[in-house]
């Protein structure tokens, strides 16, 4: 007995926990999902259990994806088996990720090899790929194949950094057992005071399962930064054809997306743009952020051009932000021709309120409306904060209806919980997160989120 107890107090554990409920108000329709990640170490041994689940009112959309995990970690090498989230590089060989506020799940169930030696690390994964998105207030698996991925990350950091990647897609539609697609990849930097420069480059040989046809892809992404006391600046170029990592549905790889709005034309398939942004403060009170950022097909029949600016002003009792954003786009959105919004938008604090306001002017094809959003929020002793959301729209879209009202309360729950409790409208639309886009649908009813973190 007194052996079982010294041992389990020398054990060490993470608990991560997302759960949300919804529940619509005219139709009575619900959703809840729950993702759970546990990891409990004893020593240099990591046990863990990871559950995505979600049952929404209507049974067979219902989703489950379950891992035991175990790792075993030294001072310079880790294996593990289990859920991973591999990231090569920027993304443009491979990225599989999660991002909790988008509802992204994409992830690979395998076995990894890290292996670190001063400046120089190494990554080797092979495992199935199962990527979870959400879309139509349900998630759905967007790749349920048998893909197998195999790959290997090696990075040297320094004053100059190093790296080369290799990854291998493997799939039961392959035309013969040589005809898997492959990515070839490196990336070259230079960390010269206070400039840092970063080039990756990366290679695509692949056959087409359906049709059997050789196709070549190629992907360039380049960055400058610098950054001086009170001065700093960003300038990326981006250019990719024919670079995306897996058939169908499924989708691999994420290459960087250059403009702040998180959209995409095609995600590396065929896109070619660069993108510049500068901040100055000139007191320790007030920044000033600008940028430009143009994303184009190879041909020029898509577009999207982004223009932005921001002043930050900022003190104990108060402070305020005043942003400017332009966004164009040409052929990006199914059914429309050409978009336009100016979006001018203002955020004031004072003390424990908050007044958030934006205008957004669109112009879509020959329509031209305006969306309006004011929000009220009070915060408490930093533990519980009380917000109202109004929306406007000029003219009828999605729900038939032109304004939204919603309430929001959220607070922190001893050291180890946060609860989000909204009630009320949300106008929905279209939202886009590092490339990926979908449609929020129009909701009407409560929506709690509670999230644990032990």
């Amino acid at each position: 007995m007194i052996l079982f107890f010294l041992l389990i107090s020398s054990l060490q554990y993470n608990l991560v926990n997302v759960a949300d409920y919804w529940i619509e108000r005219d139709s009575l329709k619900e959703y809840f999902y729950d993702r759970l990640d546990l990891s409990v170490f004893y020593k240099d041994l990591e046990v863990g259990y990871f559950l995505l689940r979600e049952i929404p009112s209507e049974p067979e959309k219902a989703i489950s994806i379950s891992t035991f995990n175990i790792g075993f970690k030294t001072e310079y090498l880790s294996i593990s088996y289990g859920r991973l989230y591999p990231v090569f590089g920027r993304g443009l060989v491979l990225r599989e990720y999660i991002d909790e506020n988008f509802h992204i799940d994409k992830g690979i169930t395998g076995i990894s090899l890290f292996a670190e030696v001063g400046d120089l690390t190494l990554l080797a994964i092979s495992g199935r790929p199962k990527n979870a998105l959400f879309a139509e207030r349900h998630y759905y698996i967007s790749n349920d194949t048998t893909d197998v991925l195999r790959g290997i990350n090696i990075n040297f950091e320094g004053k100059i950094s190093l790296g080369g990647r290799y990854v291998r897609l493997s799939t039961k539609e392959d035309p013969a057992p040589y005809s898997f697609s492959e990515f070839f990849g490196g990336n070259l930097g230079f960390l010269l005071g206070y400039f840092d420069t970063y080039l990756e480059i990366a290679k695509k040989i692949a056959y087409n399962p359906y049709s059997g046809e050789r196709i070549r892809g190629l992907g360039i992404y380049a960055s400058l930064s610098l950054a001086f006391e009170g001065l700093g600046g960003l300038i990326q170029y981006i250019n990719y054809d024919s670079l995306a990592l897996g058939w169908g549905g499924a989708r691999y790889n994420e290459p960087p997306i250059i403009n702040k709005t998180g959209l995409s034309i095609n995600r590396g398939n065929d896109e070619t743009g660069f993108g510049i942004s500068l901040f100055i403060s000139p007191k320790y009170t007030l920044t000033i952020n600008g940028g430009f950022s143009k994303t184009a097909t190879h041909n020029k029949d898509k577009e999207i051009t982004e223009h932005f600016i921001s002043v930050d002003y900022m003190q104990d009792i108060f402070s305020g932000i005043f942003s400017i954003d332009h966004l164009s786009q040409n052929e990006i959105e199914p059914g429309i021709l050409e978009k336009e919004e100016i979006t001018p938008q203002i955020d004031l604090t004072f003390g424990n309120f908050e007044v958030v306001g934006k205008e957004n002017f669109i112009k879509e094809d020959n329509q031209n409306y305006r969306e309006s959003t004011i929000s009220l929020s009070y915060t408490h002793k930093s533990l519980l904060t009380f917000t109202i959301i109004g929306e406007t729209r000029t003219i009828k879209k999605l729900d038939e209806k032109t304004r939204w009202l919603l309430f929001e309360v959220s607070g922190v729950i001893g050291n180890n919980h946060n609860i989000v409790i909204r009630y009320g409208s949300e106008k929905g639309g279209l939202t886009c997160s590092g490339g990926i886009c979908r449609y929020e649908e129009p909701f009407n009813g409560l929506k709690v989120s509670l999230i644990t973190r032990i």
